[in-house]
């Protein structure tokens, strides 16, 4: 008896996730072309603002490290955050081909991160 309800009240939360699931599917209004371009204009703000924090950094270093090549004459560059530049470039490539795959319109990044 004890494990039947067990199975009962599993079966009843597992249909409900199930319906949870279909539920959201269902919604085909959604512009998938207007989700990308929302997603690609995020990664070129974060491109933008990771542009401007070297920039910032390269005439005002915040560690001694980058003190002690700017008196050089060296410019200070922050891995981490041309890593970051990297891969955020990569992610926004790789939705550009998304979008195309989907028939959306392509975004031109380069153009996109000329724009002030």
């Amino acid at each position: 008896m004890l494990l039947l309800a067990l199975v009962m009240i599993a079966c009843s939360l597992g249909s409900s996730a199930g319906w949870a699931k279909h539920k959201s599917h269902s919604d085909v209004t959604a512009d998938p072309c207007k989700k990308l371009n929302g997603y690609m204009t995020k990664r070129i703000a974060n491109i933008r603002s990771l542009n401007k924090a070297i920039d910032k950094e390269q005439s005002v270093p915040n560690t001694m490290a980058g003190v002690f090549n700017l008196m050089q004459g060296k410019y200070y560059v922050d891995h981490a955050k041309t890593e970051k530049i990297g891969r955020a470039r990569k992610e926004a490539d790789d939705l550009n081909r998304v979008m195309r795959g989907m028939g959306c319109t392509p975004v031109d990044i380069d153009q996109e991160l000329q724009k002030p």
